[in-house]
C-alpha cells in the first residue's frame, strides 16, 4: 500500500509540473498549445538514451544498439534543452499564428514526433520502446525497492517546488504583466512597445522546458518508455486538469492535477478489482474526467481556484472612499 502511494503521488507530481508548463503558456501569455505530448515525448526519450547501459536488440534481423549509460544529473539537463530547443524551432514559424491555427500545428507537431520515434528505429527501437532505464543513486538504492522510490519521490517534488516558485516569481514580475497584457490584446501591447513575439518565445520555451524535465521524471520512474504513452490523449488530460483548476493561478493547476490525475487517473486503479469488469474502467475513467469538466465549466467557467481579478480604481474614487 505504501509503494502504491508513493507511486500515486510521484506520477501526479510529475504531470503537475507539466500543468506549470501549460499554464505558462495559456494561462498567462494566451498561447493555444495542443503539442503538449510532443514535449513530454522529447524529454522522455532524451533521457531514456543518454540514461540507460548500451544494450543492443534485433529487429527483423537488424541489430540496434540503444544507450549511453551517462549520469542522471547529465540526462535531466539534456531533457531540458532538447525540449527547450524544440520549443525555439517550432516556435518561430508557429508564434505568427494565433488560437486555432496554433493549436492545430502543434497538436500536428505532437504526432509527427511520436511517428519519428515509431520509425527510427535505430535510435529510439520503435514500437519496442527503452527498456531499463536507470534512475538517480541506483548504486545505492536497488531500483525496484522502496527507499528508490522513496529517492525520486524527494526529487520529483523538489522540482516540482522549484518549478511552482518560479512560476509564482514569472506571475508578480514585471515579465508576467507583459505576458498577461498579451494574452488580453497583443496589438495593444505591441503598441506600448513591447516585444511581444520575444515574449511569447520566452515563454514558450519555458513551457516546454518544464515537459520535458517531467518526461525525463516519467521516464526514470517507469524505467521504461513506448511511443503510446505519448498519444493526444495526454494533451487532453493536461487540458482538463488546467480547466478544472484554473487557469492563470499556479495553485489551480496543482489543484486541477490533484484531482484529475490523483483521484479519476491513477486512483481508479482499484476499481478492476471491485467492479469484475476491468475492461470497463478505461472507459468509465475518461468518462468521469469528462462529466468532471462539465460540470466545473457550468458551475465556476474561469476553475476551482480562477485567477485573481485585479482591481482598478481611479484616483477621484480612492479620494472619495478614504
Amino acid at each position: 500500500m505504501t509503494s502504491f502511494l508513493i507511486g500515486i503521488i510521484t506520477i501526479v507530481a510529475i504531470y503537475c509540473i507539466v500543468v506549470l508548463g501549460l499554464n505558462l503558456r495559456w494561462g498567462y501569455c494566451g498561447l493555444l498549445d495542443f503539442g503538449i505530448a510532443g514535449f513530454f515525448l522529447i524529454g522522455s526519450y532524451t533521457a531514456a538514451i543518454l540514461i540507460s547501459a548500451p544494450s543492443e536488440s534485433y529487429l527483423f534481423g537488424v541489430r540496434h544498439t540503444v544507450g549511453y549509460g551517462v549520469p542522471w544529473p547529465l540526462g535531466l539537463m539534456a531533457a531540458a534543452v532538447s525540449s527547450g530547443l524544440l520549443a525555439y524551432v517550432i516556435g518561430i514559424p508557429t508564434l505568427r499564428l494565433r488560437g486555432d491555427y496554433l493549436a492545430i500545428v502543434t497538436i500536428g507537431m505532437a504526432e509527427i514526433l511520436r511517428y519519428v520515434v515509431v520509425n527510427e528505429k535505430w535510435m529510439t527501437r520503435g514500437v519496442q520502446g527503452i527498456r531499463d532505464i536507470r534512475r538517480p543513486f541506483e548504486s545505492f538504492f536497488p531500483a525496484a525497492s522502496l527507499r528508490s522510490d522513496v529517492v525520486l519521490l524527494i526529487l520529483t517534488l523538489a522540482i516540482l517546488v522549484l518549478f511552482f516558485a518560479i512560476s509564482q516569481r514569472i506571475y508578480a514580475s514585471p515579465f508576467g504583466r507583459v505576458l498577461r497584457a498579451i494574452r488580453e490584446d497583443d496589438v495593444v501591447t505591441s503598441f506600448l512597445g513591447k516585444p511581444v513575439s520575444k515574449f511569447m518565445m520566452v515563454t514558450f520555451i519555458l513551457g516546454g522546458i518544464y515537459m520535458g524535465v517531467a518526461g525525463a521524471l516519467f521516464a526514470m520512474y517507469t524505467t521504461a518508455i513506448e511511443p503510446y504513452q505519448f498519444i493526444p490523449t495526454f494533451t487532453f488530460l493536461i487540458w482538463g486538469c488546467l480547466i478544472v483548476g484554473g487557469s492563470g493561478n499556479n495553485w489551480g493547476a496543482l489543484l486541477g492535477g490533484a484531482l484529475i490525475l490523483g483521484l479519476f487517473v491513477q486512483g481508479t486503479r482499484f476499481l478492476p478489482s471491485l467492479s469484475g469488469h476491468p475492461q470497463l474502467i478505461p472507459a468509465l475513467r475518461y468518462i468521469a474526467v469528462g462529466v468532471l469538466i462539465i460540470v466545473v465549466l457550468r458551475l465556476r467557467p474561469r476553475g476551482i481556484l480562477p485567477e485573481k481579478s485585479i482591481e482598478i480604481r481611479d484616483e477621484g474614487e480612492l479620494h472619495a472612499q478614504s
